[in-house]
């Protein structure tokens, strides 16, 4: 590499710094009751920016900052997009606000994370295409954990695009989305295991990681689920997304032997 990378990747370092504190201090701000239930998206992004800790590849913060920002500006801006109405007045006057400026603080992370993994040496970097899915898989989960991901809408285009009776829509629309269920939360252990092989991470440690960030999405998913009228939090459904993480994991860990 150049010797003009070491400064840039100082440059960095010191923007993740600068962003980590002041999503921390927005992160503080609303856990303290400034607006209901933001401590989700911020806990969600915590929880998996120290996972990333376990992936040599991706562990140096000038990689992991920037993929800070831009997976926890991506769930932010979700999470604003789909939030229940606040029971302050004034929030009815800055909500409008808030989503966009979180998907600002995505996009500003996407090309700053790209930055910083291009002044890596090419031999240290992290696989960004399995990274990126891990992100936009979070803020699928951000998106239809909330009153938009509800049945209904399955229920009623079954209904119509089969003739089927309601009572037979909402079976088929069960056993659609546990079967939705699954595959995701496979595709996100398959992920997150490609991502911690692609950053020489062990076999042991890949597990390890991909199945503690499938339980982290589960456990957001649910939880937020619970917190909307009609829908509901589920400890089966944990299961089940753990048992189709698990499985992809376990084939894209038998494929890598």
């Amino acid at each position: 590499m150049k010797p003009v990378s070491a400064p840039l990747r100082a440059v960095s370092l010191a923007l993740s710094a600068i962003a980590g504190a002041v999503l921390a201090a927005w992160g503080v701000a609303w856990l303290c009751g400034r607006y209901w239930g933001a401590w989700l998206p911020f806990a969600l992004s915590v929880a998996v920016t120290a996972l990333l800790g376990l992936l040599p590849r991706a562990r140096p913060w000038a990689v992991r900052g920037p993929y800070a920002l831009m997976f926890g500006g991506g769930v932010l801006a979700l999470w604003f997009v789909t939030r229940l109405k606040p029971p302050w007045d004034w929030a009815d006057h800055v909500a409008p606000y808030l989503a966009p400026a979180a998907g600002v603080l995505a996009v500003v992370g996407l090309v700053w994370w790209q930055i910083s993994i291009a002044v890596q040496p090419e031999a240290k970097r992290p696989p960004a295409g399995w990274l990126v899915w891990l992100a936009a898989a979070a803020w699928l989960v951000a998106y239809f954990s909330s009153a938009r991901g509800a049945p209904g809408v399955m229920e009623r285009l079954f209904s119509e695009w089969f003739g089927l009776s309601l009572t037979q829509a909402h079976d088929l629309t069960v056993v659609a989305r546990k079967a939705i269920h699954f595959a995701f939360y496979g595709l996100v252990g398959l992920g997150g295991a490609r991502a911690a092989i692609g950053s020489r991470a062990t076999p042991a440690t890949s597990a390890a990681f991909a199945a503690s960030l499938a339980l982290s999405y589960a456990l957001f998913d649910e939880y937020r689920q619970s917190t909307f009228p009609g829908r509901t939090g589920s400890l089966a459904d944990i299961a089940l997304d753990m048992a189709g993480a698990g499985l992809f994991l376990w084939v894209a860990l038998a494929r890598k032997r």
